[in-house]
């Protein structure tokens, strides 16, 4: 399903061809299916930075090192040729870093975070917490996945404090374990962070 040269109707057309030879694959599809189901919330700016880096692999890095790998083989003997063998792992990092980006890119919904409510803390949301080990309050901004500038407190809800308060409410109180060390944080107050700006 992931190889680029055929369209998406032939490989679905391939795909149903198979299950029907060999049923027992139709869960394995059907569970590949779900994992990729799960979507990821983003910002525009963070959905806009991401295709701007996928464009680059793909118009500027590639054919650049595509480029260094005929040059790297004209130099002789593939066997002992370091800089062949060196343009051909970066091959393999592009094309890896391609289908990563292409697969989230796929999988990103882009948002303003203007259906954030604050009954609950959700991606779109700006909480203020109390730790409970040094009763000092912070308050964080919970944006997309690709969101997250820690030195203005803004957070991706993919991150491990921005995970563990998805879903809470004001005055429940949460366990965060970052490296080492873990706190637990009580919630204050939520707020909705499309009406800031």
């Amino acid at each position: 399903m992931l190889n680029q040269g055929f369209e998406e109707l032939t490989k679905k057309s391939l795909l149903a061809r198979f299950i029907k030879i060999f049923p027992k694959i139709q869960s394995l599809v059907a569970a590949d299916a779900e994992s990729k189901e799960e979507q990821l919330l983003v910002s525009k700016s963070s959905f806009e930075r991401k295709r701007e880096e996928y464009e680059t692999i793909v118009s500027k890095k590639i054919p650049e090192n595509s480029k260094a790998i005929a040059t790297a083989r004209e130099h002789g003997d593939l066997k002992e040729n370091s800089e062949y063998k060196m343009a051909k792992q970066d091959q393999q990092v592009l094309m890896a870093q391609k289908t990563g980006l292409e697969k989230d890119l796929g999988r990103a919904r882009v948002t303003d975070f203007k259906e954030a409510s604050t009954d609950q803390v959700s991606a779109g949301t700006i909480v203020e917490v109390k730790s409970a080990t040094t009763g000092k309050t912070a308050r964080y901004t919970i944006l997309g996945a690709w969101d997250g500038d820690p030195d203005n407190n803004i957070i991706s809800y993919k991150t491990a404090l921005g995970a563990a308060l998805l879903g809470k409410k004001t005055g429940d109180t949460v366990k965060v374990k970052t490296g080492n060390s873990e706190d637990n944080y009580a919630i204050v107050s939520i707020g909705r962070y499309a009406d800031t700006v």
